[in-house]
């Protein structure tokens, strides 16, 4: 049966061993190839080529170039006159780089940056050329960017050349230094607060505004990553205008927008009061919170919570009354109850403890304590919620003393968040654990969590604590 699957494939066969053969000389052919002149240009070129498809295969395939001893050879063919030899060299390392970060302290350690970042400064036949071996060395540093903790000291040369690329006017070339750029700020290293300036997020901004969807997300996950840093580097990108262009790419046609736009106002609203308050005056907030309640897509309304969560992660009693009237609560609510992904549920129940320790900032710790000496009925609101009268009270500083005037609060705490959360907790109890872990309660525990700390100082509602818990641990308090 062997015998005669071979005899369909003699050819193939036959092609593969003559490969073979060729490939055992060709890194003695690429060694040699900065001191051998008489080594064809075109010999180098389809060298590379085959290394390059080869390093494009499984990660066992690449290992096997490294382990051989491609990498040297390669990063000396950088420096080679002609052009389309250091294009197709760059465009092996990348592969080898983008592989595994072993290989890429590997090509570093052979100094490749210097010669790749002055690639296109050679000689090429036409300015076509040119750009297409600017593009695939700028994609090619992206790799070396791609893996955690790199020597920023043999990185740091390149920041001066991609300050100078991204003024340039070629989308794909400026897509790949935006790439680059953006993990270069994951990495939140202080050798990296070298390259972040006023002007560099002028830049990013003007792009923005290109509406172009080959380098639109790529600035947006740049912007995403500056904004995870210092509260310095998010105010560079309000100061710079990027605030107006996010909300208007929140209602783009294209979902990978909207999601990269989602995180990265997320990023800012987990920055100072000042930059949440930017984001509340221009109704960035509020838009979405209009997408937590109107989006299908799960993933979209799971980072719409996460904006929420960290806006109200501040507990600054004015923006969380601002949160409470435009309907934050209930769609909070409506979330937990249909969401089936844990770490939405999370995230959702986060929020509520926000809310609710600053519920205890705006009542002053007394109040909530004297609440069931308190009676009446809550005041409506007219839209008919008791939520959004939650700060509805004049006093906002914590400093004040407590007053009596706002009977309705303990009602509304009693018969429509706890109902709430009652409500959930039946319906993750009922709902089947997908997270696959053995003994795993995810949200529940965290629920149980959230509520018992923030009710441990109320005893007056330990009853409903209890019941609560009940349903949605299944434990005993």
């Amino acid at each position: 049966m062997a015998t005669k699957n071979c005899t369909g494939f003699r050819s193939e066969i036959a092609l593969i061993q003559a490969i073979r053969s060729v490939l055992s000389s060709v890194r003695a052919c690429l060694r040699h190839s900065s001191v051998d002149p008489a080594i064809p240009t075109t010999l180098l070129y389809e060298t590379c080529w085959v290394l390059t498809n080869i390093a494009a295969g499984l990660p066992c395939h690449t290992r096997a170039l490294v382990d051989a001893g491609f990498v040297s050879p390669l990063v000396n063919l950088l420096t080679h006159s002609e052009g389309i030899v250091r294009t197709q060299a760059a465009w092996a390392l990348g592969n080898i780089a983008g592989d595994s970060h072993v290989f890429r302290d590997q090509i570093l350690a052979n100094g490749a940056l210097g010669p790749l970042m002055d690639l296109w400064n050679g000689y090429f036949e036409d300015d076509q050329k040119r750009r297409s071996g600017m593009h695939v060395a700028i994609w090619a540093f992206a790799n070396l960017c791609r893996w955690r903790k790199p020597d920023w000291q043999k990185l740091l040369p390149a920041f001066p050349v991609l300050q100078q690329i991204i003024q340039c006017s070629d989308h794909d070339i400026l897509s790949e230094c935006c790439w680059a750029l953006s993990r270069l700020f994951h990495s939140r290293n202080k050798v990296i607060d070298r390259l972040l300036n006023e002007q560099l997020c002028l830049r990013l901004v003007e792009l923005i505004m290109l509406d172009d969807p080959i380098i639109t997300n790529p600035i947006l996950r740049t912007m995403t990553n500056i904004a995870s840093g210092d509260d310095d580097h998010t105010q560079m990108l309000i100061d710079a205008g990027s605030l107006p262009h996010l909300i208007r790419l929140l209602s783009s046609p294209m979902y990978p927008v909207r999601l990269e736009t989602l995180m990265t106002i997320s990023n800012i609203a987990a920055g100072t009061h000042a930059q949440v308050q930017a984001l509340i005056n221009l109704n960035i907030i509020a838009t979405v919170l209009r997408m937590l309640n109107s989006e299908e897509d799960g993933r979209l309304k799971k980072e719409s919570v996460w904006v929420l969560c960290n806006a109200a992660s501040s507990r600054d009693v004015a923006q969380t009354r601002y949160l409470v009237h435009i309907g934050l609560l209930e769609s909070i609510m409506k979330y937990l109850i249909s969401c089936g992904d844990h770490s939405g549920q999370w995230k959702a129940s986060e929020c509520l403890y926000y809310i609710l320790l600053a519920g205890d900032r705006a009542l002053g710790s007394h109040a909530f304590a004297q609440m069931h000496t308190n009676a009446g009925s809550p005041k409506a609101s007219p839209n008919g919620s008791y939520c959004t009268d939650l700060f509805d009270c004049e006093d906002s500083d914590p400093a004040s003393p407590p007053s009596d005037h706002n009977p309705y609060v303990r009602h509304m705490i009693r018969n429509h968040m706890l109902e709430s959360l009652w409500e959930v907790g039946q319906r993750i109890t009922s709902t089947p654990c997908t997270c696959g872990l053995e003994g795993c309660q995810c949200v529940k525990v965290t629920l149980h969590k959230i509520i018992e700390r923030w009710f441990r100082s109320k005893v007056d509602e330990m009853l409903m604590i209890e019941r609560l818990m009940r349903g949605m641990c299944n434990v005993s308090i």
